[in-house]
């Protein structure tokens, strides 16, 4: 009987294992180690199969995810990572879930950095993206790409300052939402340098500008930008519809894409519930819920308004029409439901 030298793969401990066994357990932690599987190639080479061990953190690391549970996620992301050094699921979710545990520590500069490894793991997907594991890859990236918008709409801790009147004078949330778009155009980079690992005129790239362009659309409805920003980014907005196009002739190039700023604008000049929408689609991103939301609050709006109405005018009778603050209510709400009625009927007409 002989032992083999591993290392424990959950706490890192060197051990001893009894090589007639397929496993062994962990000295320190306890854990169940199964000893790597050796695939003997031509003129005598090897190679470490590490499969099983990949497959297992896999499943722990995609479940701790879905728990939300961050700092789970990390560790198993990484022991991935630590076994399959080019795994794009891997490259990105470890950081992600470091990421995440900042946005509920209100030290900025642990946010920071935690983006900036983040925002480099991103970066170099594309220098790990290999035409061939296309299949495995694509669900992996639209995943990544849905979760860099989820996460820019999350909650967070920052930091902020007031004066003696209770007013809020300065705080650091600004930061926070620069580095959710430094995230986000970092990740549209990447996308599009897959792109140009594609042939020309290779259908496949549809898939890939979707998404870049799905990233794009969310960065101008939700970032402010100024002027110069916005147009380089609606360039590029331009440019991918342009090359979708080329390898998807059925693709339709839709008018150009507005900016958050733009849309409340129109909004705004359209009427109340124009705003209304406007501050919805920016809060959730999503243009069906924004419009179900807004047509909830102008119903409300309008029952407010008529009950304030039938309230004025029960006081004025009870009152025998005598009673001022009876006819000042019944006054208020027939402004008020004639205001909100035609403004929702505006709304409502031009959908």
């Amino acid at each position: 009987m002989g032992f083999v030298a591993v290392k424990c793969p959950q706490c890192g401990a060197d051990i001893q294992l009894d090589d007639s066994r397929e496993f062994g357990f962990c000295n320190y932690c306890g854990t169940k180690v199964m000893q790597d599987k050796i695939v003997v190639e031509h003129s005598g080479s090897v190679k470490v199969d590490n499969s099983e061990y990949v497959e297992k953190f896999l499943q722990n690391a995609r479940r701790a995810k879905l728990k939300e549970d961050w700092e789970e996620t990390e560790k198993y992301y990484n022991l991935v990572e630590q076994n399959d050094p080019f795994n794009i699921e891997a490259i990105f979710y470890s950081s992600f879930g470091k990421a995440k545990q900042s946005l509920i520590d209100s030290d900025l500069y642990k946010r920071q950095a935690a983006f900036n490894v983040l925002t480099r793991c991103v970066s170099i997907i594309d220098d790990n993206y290999q035409i061939e594991d296309e299949e495995k890859n694509k669900p992996v990236i639209e995943q990544i790409g849905n979760d860099i918008m989820k996460m820019a709409g999350s909650q967070y801790v920052y930091n902020y300052k007031k004066n003696g009147y209770g007013i809020t004078v300065s705080s650091d949330k600004d930061e926070t939402i620069r580095l959710f778009g430094n995230l986000s155009g970092t990740f549209v980079d990447s996308i599009r340098n897959i792109i140009r690992k594609y042939p020309s005129g290779d259908k496949r790239k549809a898939f890939y500008y979707e998404v870049a362009l799905k990233q794009l659309t969310f960065m101008l409805k939700n970032y402010d930008y100024d002027k110069q920003g916005a147009a380089n980014l609606k360039k590029i907005v331009s440019d991918l519809h342009t090359g979708w196009k080329s390898v998807d002739p059925a693709h339709i190039i839709p008018d150009e894409v507005t900016t958050g700023k733009e849309d409340e604008k129109a909004f705004r000049k359209q009427g109340f519930f124009y705003k209304v929408e406007a501050n919805e689609l920016k809060r959730t991103g999503d243009a069906q819920k924004a419009k179900k939301i807004t047509n909830t609050n102008a119903i409300i709006y309008v029952v407010i308004s008529l009950f304030v109405l039938v309230l004025g005018l029960a006081v004025s009778c009870l009152s025998s029409g005598t009673s001022g603050s009876g006819l000042i209510e019944a006054a208020a709400g027939i402004v008020a439901s004639i205001f909100f009625i035609s403004q929702y009927l505006k709304w409502k007409n031009n959908k």
